[in-house]
C-alpha cells in the first residue's frame, strides 16, 4: 500500500525524443504520402510516436523515488518532438491516472484533446492535461499493530474498498495491470466550429448516426445554400474560383462526440468512447468523407 498523500498530485518531468514516427490524422488522395499542416493552423498539429526519457530529480521523484516505478521509459507515447512534459498523478474513481501535462496546448496531440482537462497553475497559467497511464486502485484504511512496548510493527490490518472515502488514506495499487489510455481513431475528424462562417451544414437525414453534409457557401450563393448535392471549386482562402452549374460543393460528414468511458466517475474501460446520446444532434466534431 501507498500513502495517498505521497502520490496524489505529485509530478514527474519527462522529455520527448527529438525524432519520431509521424502519425497521419487526415486521409490523402492523388498519391500524397501525408497531409501538410501549414503555418498558422492551430487547431491541429503534427503528431509523432515518440520515445521519452525521465528527467530525474526534476520533479517530486527527487523526494519520492518510487514514483518512477509507475512510469518507464519506452512507453507508447504520442506528442511533439524535443519537448518537456510533466506526468501528474491523480486518483479518478477506480484508477490512479497519470496525466501527460504541459502549459503549451500545441504540445498536446490533436487526437488526444477530446479528453483534455485544463487546470490553473499556481502562477495563474493554464495547464493542459490528457490521460496517459492508469492503474486500478482500491482505497484503504489501515490499522498498525503495536507490540507490548507500544512500538509500531510492520504488520498492517487494512480494509480496502473501490469507492473513495475519508478513511481511505492509503492506496492499494494493482501495479500488474498497468494500462495505456486508449484514444479513439480520429482520422479525418475535425472540430465542427472550424467550418463556421463560409461553411454551413445541410442535413440529409437525422438518426442515431446523425449523418449530414458540409458545403461551402457565401453571400453570393444564399439562394442555393440548401442544395445538398451541389458543387463548387474553391481554394483555401475561401474565394470561389469557378462555379459549376451554380451549385455548391458538398462532403458527407458524421457528427461525433467523445467522452471518457466512465460511469459515475468509475472507468468501465481505461479509454475513450463515442457519446451515442440520441438527444444530441450537433456535436463538437465531424468526420469528413474524403474518399
Amino acid at each position: 500500500m501507498y500513502g495517498r498523500g505521497c502520490i496524489e498530485g505529485k509530478e514527474i518531468k519527462i522529455k520527448s525524443a527529438s525524432q519520431g514516427e509521424p502519425i497521419s490524422l487526415m486521409s490523402t488522395s492523388g498519391g500524397e504520402e501525408s497531409v501538410v499542416i501549414e503555418e498558422g493552423v492551430d487547431f491541429i498539429n503534427e503528431v509523432y510516436d515518440l520515445d521519452y526519457k525521465i528527467l530525474k530529480s526534476k520533479g517530486d521523484d527527487k523526494k519520492i523515488p518510487f514514483l518512477r516505478d509507475f512510469i518507464a521509459e519506452g512507453e507508447e507515447f504520442q506528442g511533439v518532438p524535443d519537448q518537456k512534459y510533466s506526468v501528474i498523478f491523480k486518483t479518478v474513481g477506480n484508477y490512479l491516472v497519470l496525466y501527460k501535462a504541459t502549459e503549451d496546448k500545441n504540445n498536446i496531440p490533436y487526437n488526444e484533446r477530446s479528453s483534455m482537462l485544463v487546470e490553473e497553475t499556481k502562477k495563474g497559467d493554464s495547464l493542459y492535461m490528457v490521460p496517459f497511464i492508469g492503474y486500478p486502485i482500491e482505497y484503504c484504511s489501515a490499522e498498525f499493530i503495536r507490540n507490548s512496548q507500544q512500538e509500531i510493527t510492520k504488520l498492517v490490518r487494512a480494509k480496502c474498498e473501490s469507492e473513495p472515502s475519508k478513511e481511505g488514506s492509503y492506496l492499494k495499487i494493482n501495479t500488474g495491470k498497468k494500462q495505456v489510455f486508449k484514444y479513439l481513431d480520429k482520422q479525418d475528424v475535425l472540430p465542427a466550429d472550424y467550418f463556421a462562417g463560409e461553411w454551413f451544414f445541410a442535413s440529409t437525414h437525422i438518426d442515431s448516426n446523425t449523418q449530414a453534409e458540409i458545403a461551402f457557401a457565401d453571400s453570393r450563393l444564399s439562394e442555393i445554400q440548401k442544395e445538398s448535392d451541389a458543387l463548387v471549386v474553391i481554394d483555401n482562402s475561401g474565394n470561389i474560383k469557378d462555379i459549376a452549374r451554380e451549385r455548391l460543393f458538398s462532403l458527407p460528414v458524421e457528427w461525433q462526440e467523445f467522452e471518457l468511458a466512465k460511469e459515475n466517475d468509475f472507468f468501465s474501460s481505461f479509454g475513450e468512447r463515442k457519446n451515442t446520446n440520441k438527444n444530441s444532434i450537433k456535436r463538437p466534431y465531424i468526420k469528413i468523407s474524403l474518399q
